[in-house]
């Protein structure tokens, strides 16, 4: 199995029942609360439903399952949320459209040249929806890493600039769908990192802060750049190394390499807020939300997710090493959920469980 499959798998979903009577509120939240347990593992889950103006906020499982103590989770805990970045980064890139400072439909080496954009057909909206047919820098990332425990030791505390992923992108040999089709490159998001640079005078951290994070008031959000701490209370992350060191500590990690398709830290709560200001129109023109949730198989920086009723959600999935997070609300905003948490080495992270998850609360 390559690496980065054994470092980055399918996170988890959390979603809301209609709740009509106290006693079937408290119904559905143990019903929850059991899929959650499941989903914690032994590690520390956090998560948030909103609908309309009743809030209702979940733990399981402990912060840290190697502490004898067993410390439960604490309160506003943060997490690595991985490529629900993509979903921030994306709403600014359709402001600065609305505002006339990008063209979706223009060729996005217009704005930024590169290597990766010698095809003039690549345009921003390629670049938001993953159809642009460029190669993915993760497996280069993680190529010369012997094992887990290699790769913690070579990459876990390195820097990468914009720059350096993207000379990475370029070396990769990993088979991609041709141009037009989808083909899921966390590549596509760092090169909209340095078109918002072009564009704005401003680093993408920057502008999302200014333009999202802020505004919304989402105070447990933030790009630690290079910094490989998480400030603030979180849970431990661990992932299975080898028979020697069953399982290894990978709470902190110098996250430059995943910049604008995976940096964010940021808690359930604030993830569930941002989730209903954008699916209410808050954020976006209807014209171009409307756009951002339209696709085949990916929106414009949004992932879609049905549940086997046939519901239909919007939001983001995911992973970073040792994480997982999932953010999904209904189209008109009304409701929504937040979820992440650290499994602790245990395979409860399934798209099995996933989707049962949803089914469960959007099925009943």
């Amino acid at each position: 199995m390559k690496l980065r499959l054994i470092l980055a798998t399918a996170a988890a979903v959390l979603t809301l029942l209609p709740v009509t009577a106290e006693a079937a509120t408290t119904t559905d939240d143990t019903r929850i609360q059991q899929v959650l347990d499941e989903m914690a593992g032994v590690g520390g889950l956090a998560a948030r439903i909103v609908d309309g103006g009743q809030v209702r906020d979940f733990k399981a499982g402990v912060a840290d399952p190697m502490n004898p103590a067993k410390p439960p989770v604490p309160d506003r805990a943060r997490f690595r949320v991985g490529s629900t970045t993509k979903s921030f980064v994306a709403t600014v890139v359709l402001q600065l459209v609305n505002e006339g400072r990008l063209d979706l439909d223009a060729p996005a080496r217009g704005y930024f040249p590169h290597p990766l954009l010698k095809n003039r057909a690549i345009t921003i909206r390629h670049l938001l929806n993953h159809t642009s047919g460029i190669p993915d820098y993760d497996g280069e990332l993680y190529q010369d890493a012997k094992d887990i425990q290699d790769l913690l030791d070579r990459v876990r505390y390195t820097t990468y600039t914009l720059r350096d992923v993207l000379k990475l992108a370029r070396k990769s040999t990993d088979d991609v769908p041709p141009f037009g089709s989808f083909g899921y490159a966390n590549t596509n998001y760092t090169l909209l990192a340095l078109v918002i640079e072009r564009v704005t005078g401003r680093a993408y951290a920057e502008e999302v802060t200014r333009r999202v994070l802020r505004p919304l008031g989402l105070g447990d959000t933030y790009f630690p750049g290079t910094d490989p701490m998480i400030v603030g209370p979180h849970t431990e992350a661990y992932i299975p190394v080898g028979p020697d060191v069953p399982l290894a500590n990978v709470t902190d990690w110098n996250p430059s390499a995943f910049n604008a398709a995976g940096e964010l830290i940021s808690t359930p709560a604030d993830l569930a807020a941002f989730t209903q200001a954008l699916l209410s129109g808050r954020l976006l023109p209807a014209h171009l939300l409307r756009q951002m949730v339209t696709g085949a198989e990916w929106g414009l920086g949004i992932e879609f997710w049905k549940t086997s009723c046939g519901k239909d959600l919007f939001g983001h999935t995911g992973a970073a090493i040792g994480v997982y997070s999932m953010m999904f609300g209904t189209r008109d905003g009304s409701r929504q959920f937040a979820v992440a948490f650290t499994p602790g080495g245990s395979k409860g992270a399934s798209m099995a469980n996933a989707q049962k998850m949803v089914d469960a609360a959007f099925c009943s």
